[in-house]
Parts: structure tokens; C-alpha cells; sequence
């Protein structure tokens, strides 16, 4: 699902400037996008491979998954894929975009264990669940448009699932990857 609403809500998707290669055991699909780069590979091979792409010019490069940075130099992007791993990375982390059908948005630094919460209307709660369905986290009538959602003493490796609501209702939903 996380997938399909990167398509819907980022226009990087729907970018006509690509390239693609699928003519090895790593395949990639590379778009050019005004605001963001997305570059996608993936290893079909039952070996480790190490591949050197070329993109445009240097830049940082974020994992869609697990968070892991990549940098560009001289016009190509290197890594060591294992069998089977592949890689969804972005010039801009989509966690840091704000989504196209929300007035809530979420802004991470995934190195302290924060996160701000911030919308048009004052918020009227914040709730933080892991993937087993445990809240681990909840902040009710909280009465401003950005909130600090500071989860240092909760902080642990995985993925959390925030649930965001306004004094008008609206609530969003937001996928939060949590690395070591």
C-alpha cells in the first residue's frame, strides 16, 4: 500500500524523463523528477552483486526502507546488493515530503528518535503505534499547528505507524521507518 501512495501523491511517478535496464541480473529504473530523483534496483540474481549506476551529478541518496543513505559521486551511485535486495532510493527521503492530500505532515530525524507533527488546523491528537498494535505513544488535546513528538525513551529499531488527528477531524496516517 506504501508503494501505491508514493505513485499517487509524488509527481516523480509520473515523470516522462526515465531510464531503465533490464537486460542483466540487476535491473533499475532510474526517473528524473523536478523536485526529487528516484532511482529503484534490484537484484534478481542468487548472488551478491555490486553495481555502479549512473545518475545525474552527486547527490544523497535515502532508502525508502530502511533509511540507509547512498551518495553519488562522479555521475553514478555504487552498492553491494545480496540476492534478492533491492533498493527504492530518492534525492528527497518521502518521509520529509509533505503528501499532496493533507493539511498534516510529518518531518523526521530518524538520527534522535523526533518527529514534528504539523497542520493548518491546531492538532488534536498524536498516537504512536509499532507494528504489532501497541500504542507506545499517545498526546491528546494538544491545541497548536506543529507538535514535538519526542519518542527517545520508546526508541527502538522498526516500524512505526503514526496517527495523526485535527480539532476538525482529519486524521492521517504516516509509516515511520526506525533504524539502528
Amino acid at each position: 500500500a506504501d508503494l501505491f501512495r508514493l505513485r499517487a501523491y509524488h509527481d516523480v511517478f509520473r515523470t516522462e524523463d526515465f531510464s531503465i535496464n533490464s537486460s542483466s541480473y540487476i535491473k533499475w529504473v532510474y526517473l528524473r523528477g523536478d523536485e526529487n530523483q528516484v532511482l529503484t534496483i534490484g537484484n534478481i540474481d542468487v548472488n551478491e552483486q555490486s553495481v555502479s549506476i549512473p545518475v545525474q551529478g552527486d547527490a544523497r541518496w535515502t532508502d525508502f526502507f530502511t533509511g540507509k543513505v547512498f551518495t553519488s559521486r562522479n555521475g553514478a551511485i555504487e552498492a553491494d546488493l545480496e540476492p534478492g535486495e533491492y533498493l527504492l532510493l530518492s534525492t528527497v527521503p518521502f518521509r520529509e515530503v509533505e503528501s499532496q492530500d493533507s493539511e498534516i505532515t510529518i518531518s523526521s530525524n530518524l538520527n534522535t528518535g523526533q518527529l514534528t507533527v504539523s497542520s493548518l488546523l491546531p492538532l488534536q491528537g498524536v498516537w504512536v503505534y509499532d507494528m504489532a498494535g501497541r500504542e507506545i505513544y499517545a498526546k491528546e488535546n494538544i491545541g497548536s499547528s506543529a507538535f514535538l513528538v519526542d519518542l527517545t525513551s520508546n526508541w527502538y529499531a522498526g516500524h512505526l505507524v503514526i496517527l495523526c488527528q485535527d480539532e476538525s477531524g482529519h486524521k492521517k496516517s504516516f509509516r515511520w521507518v526506525v533504524t539502528p
